[in-house]
């Protein structure tokens, strides 16, 4: 189960089960507001060198802004 905030979100918390497909963790929930139900896809994915780089997107699926969306990426690296 991933636990995580979301910046995107200002700062709303999510919690989704969690699949695993060799070194990569994916995750996807739903938020529904105001706006309309949200998808947000996220990915966990460890690299050789150790490093882990995490990607977020969402889209709109339905209300006003459907289609609407943002992608984030990141590269996580132990000090």
């Amino acid at each position: 189960m991933a636990d995580w905030t979301s910046s995107a979100w200002i700062f709303a918390k999510f919690q989704a089960p969690v699949q695993k497909n060799g070194r990569t963790l994916s995750w996807t929930t739903e938020r529904n507001d105001i706006a309309g139900a949200t998808t947000v896809n996220c990915r966990l994915e460890m690299e050789s060198n150790g490093a882990a780089r995490y990607s977020e997107s969402s889209g709109l699926v339905n209300g006003i802004f459907k289609g609407a969306g943002y992608e984030i990426s990141g590269i996580l690296i132990r000090q």
